[in-house]
């Protein structure tokens, strides 16, 4: 599953062919949303930094983007992420 995940990230920065652009980015961000999906279920809280690790993001602020676009559910506070468990942690 990380091989699956990384080749994809890779994929996304060096599209073989300018057309796939489109189709990579669509499929990194449903990667992005399934790994936070796996997040929410399995944490109560984690920092920023891990989170951006964990999500393939070089910055935190990238990270803090998808999740406030994403995950409105979700609270930041002090550079750590809390999941709302209610609802079974499912995103959609």
């Amino acid at each position: 599953m990380v091989l699956s995940c990384l080749q994809v990230l890779s994929a996304a920065a060096h599209p073989p062919r300018s057309e796939f652009s489109f189709f990579l980015s669509s499929l990194l961000d449903t990667v992005r949303l399934n790994i936070a999906e796996c997040m929410s279920v399995s944490y109560e809280q984690l920092s920023l930094g891990q989170a951006s690790r964990l999500l393939m993001f070089q910055r935190e602020e990238e990270a803090a983007a998808f999740v406030a676009d994403a995950c409105p559910h979700w609270r930041c506070e002090g550079g750590q992420l809390h999941f709302a468990q209610e609802g079974g942690g499912r995103l959609v």
